[in-house]
């Protein structure tokens, strides 16, 4: 039987406290059981987002190839550490003749040709490649619909940047010459022709200059008294007349081809095999946070602490 209750003992009052929150918390298990439980869904959402990575690399995307040249640079310039008279290199600077400084070789300046905006230029008229080049540009210019229209500054800028890679590797003193393009035919071609006209402008340059100098040095050697002077003249002259006879002679000077550029088999671009497993492992991570949501209660925890009375 129940017991009556004592309205007198029960008097008093009374505060209901609510259980107080303390912190959440993922509960991983229960993270690891909805994602197995529904291991198809991710499957699909991989398998969905690899698809569209393999039909982008192979469908969408255009392939760019790479071909190589290695060569080796002819040096040509005074002797290391023959030290041309300050007052001859005083004079010759008067006259507008450039004779190289004590132990200077021209390697570097040969270098340097290879990527002057000059001679891309040069090349890129020579062979009318703008219409190839910037192809979407250049209609639009013609059209007159570019706000500016397109010039051979920015190609050269674009030939320079995407096109054309010249490194030097330091333990041979060997140069890798890379020029990356969108037809495996043309890449090899355009490589051969502007190393090609390299040596072409090179060669004439420096037979230009090595006459220059050598007049310029017989007509000193004759006014000069100083026999040191004159010795150092003759060495300079002994070197000029190398440099022409290495111009005229050879075609592959300065710039002499030991591995020449081979049609390309394989694209460097787009890495087809990283845009599917790329894709698919992308695919299987957002579906996977879009299960996570609609469990998420399963998944994300709170703690409830009650206050002791």
């Amino acid at each position: 039987m129940n017991e009556p209750v004592n309205p007198v003992e029960n008097k008093g009052y009374f505060l209901v406290v609510p259980p107080q929150k303390q912190f959440a918390y993922i509960d991983w298990a229960a993270f690891a059981k909805t994602l197995l439980r529904r291991w198809w869904i991710l499957l699909l959402g991989g398998l969905l987002c690899g698809g569209l990575g393999f039909y982008h690399g192979y469908y969408v995307a255009k392939t760019l190839y790479r071909a190589t040249v290695v060569v080796a640079v002819d040096n040509a310039g005074v002797p290391d550490g023959f030290a041309i008279p300050g007052q001859l290199s005083g004079i010759a600077s008067l006259a507008g003749i450039n004779l190289p400084r004590m132990g200077q070789s021209r390697r570097q300046e040969y270098i340097a040709t290879l990527s002057s905006r000059s001679l891309i230029g040069t090349y890129i008229t020579q062979k009318n490649l703008i219409p190839i080049l910037r192809p979407e540009d250049y209609e639009a210019t013609q059209r007159g619909e570019r706000a500016r229209p397109l010039t051979l500054g920015e190609t050269v800028d674009y030939f320079k940047d995407q096109v054309l890679t010249v490194t030097e590797d330091r333990p041979t003193g060997l140069l890798n010459i890379h020029l990356d393009w969108y037809d495996r035919e043309l890449a090899p071609i355009w490589i051969s022709e502007f190393i090609t006209l390299a040596n072409e402008r090179i060669r004439e340059t420096t037979i230009s200059e090595a006459r220059a100098s050598l007049d310029f040095l017989r007509a000193q050697s004759a006014r000069e008294t100083v026999e040191a002077v004159r010795q150092s003249i003759a060495r300079i002259m002994e070197t000029k007349l190398n440099e022409t006879m290495m111009a005229n002679v050879s075609t592959n000077f300065p710039f002499r081809v030991i591995d020449p550029p081979e049609v390309p088999y394989r694209g460097i671009w787009p890495p087809r095999l990283l845009e599917v497993v790329g894709g698919f492992l992308v695919g299987a991570f957002l579906f996977g946070l879009f299960v996570t949501f609609f469990h998420r209660h399963q998944v994300f925890k709170r703690d409830w602490v009650h206050p002791k009375a």
